[in-house]
């Protein structure tokens, strides 16, 4: 990953400072796994192998869209041979994402009676790869998502990624009543996240079938949806791209707290606090269901059947919560 970063920061008064930042990302390379038969057995073909049997294969951890080193028994006498296979015979997009953000900040740092900082953020988050989890599809395996696992996995996957928070306001403070009590708040409004069509690959698509010209080994048999691939309101698939959903609504928070301390004789300090999030008891939706085609079956033996829950909520902000704590300081 490459990063840069070039801000500036300006005082306009002795206790006000102000500041602007750049932020740029770039990821160059990834790991996750390959599961993909079709392409590997191919270029065994291509280049006289006719004795490998690329049904021994499995899964493969590989950086997507280079070059595939690897040893394999190409001859099926058991011996292990170097082969590199070009990135044309796998079809995987590159693993890449971009990060670029803007960032203004405000602080007026606690004088020991208040203090109040502040900021915003404008950016996107681009690419192939969110991370090394897959958060549309709940995949938490981490490095290997389904997202690479065939090249028809990748069409159409670069796009707007499911991290991207394009707008962040952040505003936090305290105030000191006296030398005991305390109080503050933190308050958080965020863009919604962006969300896309997924469903299951057709029958069209160049690694559907195995080599052996059944599914196995091929994206057809995949009974989970993992491609860009979904069906339109007339129930014919078609290729979308990452990020081509509907964007989530806003997501706002304010929390508040209060804190007594009290001083002890023996110089030691007793403090109680009271922590209040989501005061207003925001439950804005977080998470949809992005699965349009409703299964891989129907999509094979009934055509253009939609999944009813699509679109549909499936997580929603944390409701109003409480929280009190005791810290003695010695």
């Amino acid at each position: 990953q490459d990063e840069y970063i070039l801000g500036f920061q300006k005082a306009l008064s002795k206790s006000l400072t102000v500041g602007v930042k750049y932020i740029h990302r770039s990821v160059n390379d990834g790991m996750d796994d390959f599961c993909g038969q079709t392409g590997i057995g191919k270029w065994a073909l291509d280049n006289g192998h006719k004795n490998f049997d690329p049904s021994t294969l499995k899964c493969i951890l590989m950086n997507p869209g280079r070059d595939l080193n690897l040893k394999v028994d190409l001859e099926g006498d058991g011996k292990l041979v170097a082969i590199t296979v070009p990135s044309k015979y796998l079809g995987l997009a590159k693993y890449e994402r971009k990060y670029d953000a803007l960032e203004f900040t405000m602080d007026r740092p606690f004088d020991g009676t208040w203090g109040l900082s502040g900021s915003y953020v404008y950016s996107r988050s681009r690419g192939t790869a969110e991370g090394y989890v897959q958060s549309d599809l709940k995949q938490e395996d981490a490095g290997i998502t389904q997202d690479f696992d065939f090249g028809s996995f990748t069409d159409g996957a670069f796009g707007t990624l499911p991290n991207n928070r394009t707008h962040v306001f952040k505003a936090f403070g305290n105030y000191a009543i006296n030398d005991q009590i305390r109080v503050g708040a933190n308050a958080e409004l965020v863009s919604g996240r962006t969300t896309s069509c997924i469903g299951y690959v057709p029958k069209s698509v160049s690694d559907f079938y195995g080599p052996s010209g059944a599914t196995t080994g091929g994206s057809g048999a995949y009974d989970s949806a993992s491609s860009y691939y979904c069906l339109n309101d007339k129930g014919e698939s078609v290729l979308g791209k990452r990020g081509n959903g509907r964007v989530l609504p806003w997501t706002y928070s304010l929390d508040l707290n209060a804190a007594y301390t009290l001083k002890l004789a023996n110089g030691n300090k007793l403090t109680f606090q009271l922590d209040i999030f989501n005061v207003f008891n925001s439950q804005k939706i977080t998470a949809v269901n992005q699965r349009r085609d409703y299964s891989r079956a129907t999509t094979l033996s009934v055509p253009g059947r939609i999944n009813e829950n699509y679109m549909r909520p499936t997580e929603f902000e944390a409701p109003r919560s409480g929280r009190v704590t005791a810290r003695y300081e010695f």
